[in-house]
């Protein structure tokens, strides 16, 4: 219950995604608080990823665009470097 917020059942198209993102992240549970779509400083941030250990890194993720562009350049940078070779199968 402490991950879920009521902004979290609006039903649209994203939201597939964004759930199926944040059950991933739930199996980071022993080490992280994880909350979505609460309210902080100006706005609601969609996950945030808080260290019960506050020596370790926190994450909280935000605005949509910006998740995009940053999607977008891992993505270059993976087809740049080949970091997917050795997932790739080889043909003989």
């Amino acid at each position: 219950m402490s991950a879920v917020s009521y902004h979290d059942s609006v039903r649209d198209s994203e939201k597939y995604y964004y759930h199926f993102v944040r059950g991933f992240l739930l199996t980071l549970g022993d080490k992280y608080i994880i909350t979505s779509n609460r309210e902080s400083g100006y706005g609601r941030y969609d996950i945030a990823l808080e260290p019960k250990d506050k020596r370790n890194y926190g994450l909280i993720v935000g605005d949509k665009n910006t998740i995009y562009k940053k999607a977008k350049e891992a993505l270059a940078q993976i087809n740049e470097k080949k970091y997917d070779i050795s997932m790739k199968i080889m043909e003989y």
